[in-house]
């Protein structure tokens, strides 16, 4: 299997890794350990053979609770995603990673739509080859 972890602007270069996965089993990487701490990476995962990737993410919030969840990996890129959650209500923090595994520039645009009818819009351009966060509350304010 092949591994392109895209990384944010500026934080450096996409890596590459090749991993080898005995048939019927499977595999864990730390990605901290493939591009190093502090990064934000997306990952672009290819195979000659069917698989099945997911993304287990456990953490410690700001020392309040510790958690975790999983979701599985998207099967092809696309223009157009949906999102039915995203509250900026307190204790939340809400993040969109958006990543551009194309050569060039990706201009996105990300329409939010609050419980009181209310819309509001946000245009982001991701570099080719690199991924991007955004926190939707820069836009429409924590509360909402």
């Amino acid at each position: 299997m092949n591994a392109t972890y895209e990384l944010a602007s500026g934080q450096g270069a996409p890596v590459t890794k090749t991993y080898i996965i005995p048939a019927r089993q499977r595999l864990t990487v730390s990605v901290n350990n493939e591009v190093g701490p502090g990064k934000d990476a997306s990952v672009r995962l290819t195979s000659s053979d069917p698989f099945i990737a997911e993304r287990p993410m456990y953490f410690s919030y700001h020392n309040k609770w510790t958690g975790g969840h999983d979701v599985v990996g998207a099967t092809s890129p696309s223009t157009t995603y949906y999102f039915a959650e995203g509250t900026g209500r307190p204790n939340f923090e809400p993040y969109f990673c958006i990543q551009n595994p194309n050569g060039t520039p990706a201009d996105v645009t990300l329409t939010y739509m609050g419980s009181m009818g209310w819309t509001a819009t946000q245009h982001v351009t991701v570099a080719p080859n690199s991924r991007a966060t955004v926190n939707p509350t820069d836009v429409f304010g924590s509360g909402q």
